[in-house]
Formats: structure tokens, C-alpha cells, sequence
């Protein structure tokens, strides 16, 4: 299944659970009827999730607001947009773990040098790579327990890369080539450049 159809998908299963679902998403979806069992099942299964959902429905409707757990806060007018306001406890309370552990290896002494979406970019000594690295998970895992509650923590993965390699994802690689290039024909023109000036002097 294609992201975007997933996204649809995934989407449908959320207002189906707020007992609503638009006629174009039922229409986007009708190609992928075994979600309509997996809705039905998740309902079975997990009655406490079904209840938060219900929960923050309910909160939308009389603040007019949803919240996350550290009260980071998305109003919600009469007229809001539906994906939005559904979307939002999952992505911002996601968005909290991130912050809370960028904070907690902040104070570990852990050099963190930028967030990408639900990933952290890091270095370390090449002699105690594997001790920050170890570091760095707990610092994650221990934000999934204050966000999600003690016992609820989310798998991570990571890769390394050492100096003087760099990271570079496949889908990145083409465009990586181009700077490349660019980069040493720069290079080269500004070394002719700076060989005909020093000739006129």
C-alpha cells in the first residue's frame, strides 16, 4: 500500500472512531475493504485507546481545545478543520517525547546538534560512542514513560557513522551527487580565478 493510501486509510479509521467519516474518504478507500475489519477489531481490542479517543473528543467539544500532557495547547473554533484537530494528540504529544528528550541528554552532557522529525542527529567521542549512544536511548525511552505513562515505551533504532564518513539516505543520494559537483566546479573556478589575479599582480 502506497503512504498515501495508508494516510487515507489510517485517517478513515480516526473519524470512524469519532463516529463520523466523509463520503470522499469512504470513496478513496473503498479498494481497501479489509480496514473496515480492522476498525471493527480495534474496537474489541482496545476498549482503553478507544476511550481516550472518546476522551479528547469530549474535550474538543466543550474547550473548544485540544492538550497535550504537558498542557501544550491547539484551539479549536467552530469551524476547525476535522484531520487537524484528530490528528493532534498523536503527532504533539509525539512532538513532546522528542522535546523532553532532547532536554534530558541536553543535561547528560550529550551533544545534540538538531531534531529531524522523529529522529535526533548526535555525536560522541569516537572512543565512547557506544556509552552516549546507550545514553541517548534511555534519555528516549525515559520521555516515552512520562509521556505515555510508566511501562509504554517506544521502539528506536539508530544508525552510526564515523568520521569522516557522513550519514546519507538512498532517496538523498542523487541529490547529493549534484551538490557534489556543483561544489567542485566552485572550486575549481574560484582556484582559476585566484590564479589569474595573482598573475596580473
Amino acid at each position: 500500500m502506497s503512504g498515501g493510501r495508508c494516510s487515507t486509510a489510517c485517517l478513515q479509521i480516526s473519524f470512524r472512531q469519532a463516529g463520523r467519516c466523509p463520503a470522499h474518504l469512504r470513496t478513496r478507500t473503498r479498494e481497501i475493504p479489509l480496514w473496515a475489519g480492522y476498525i471493527d477489531r480495534e474496537h474489541r481490542l482496545y476498549p482503553a485507546y478507544q476511550s481516550w479517543l472518546r476522551a479528547n473528543e469530549e474535550d474538543v467539544a466543550f474547550d473548544h481545545a485540544a492538550k497535550t500532557v504537558f498542557g501544550w495547547t491547539l484551539h479549536v473554533p467552530a469551524k476547525s478543520n476535522a484531520r487537524r484537530t484528530l490528528n493532534f494528540p498523536a503527532q504533539a504529544n509525539c512532538a513532546e517525547i522528542m522535546r523532553l528528550a532532547a532536554c534530558l541528554a541536553t543535561e547528560r552532557g550529550i551533544c545534540v546538534g538538531a531534531s529531524v522529525h522523529d529522529a535526533f542527529w548526535y555525536t560522541a567521542p569516537a572512543d565512547c560512542w557506544e556509552e552516549v549512544d546507550e545514553q541517548m536511548k534511555r534519555c528516549m525511552d525515559m520521555a516515552c514513560e512520562v509521556v505515555l505513562g510508566e511501562g509504554y515505551i517506544l521502539k528506536s533504532d539508530r544508525t552510526v557513522v564515523h568520521y569522516p564518513d557522513h550519514y546519507l539516505h538512498e532517496d538523498a543520494a542523487p541529490m547529493w551527487k549534484k551538490i557534489e559537483a556543483a561544489l567542485l566546479k566552485a572550486e575549481a573556478e574560484t582556484a582559476t580565478l585566484f590564479s589569474r589575479t595573482k598573475e596580473e599582480i
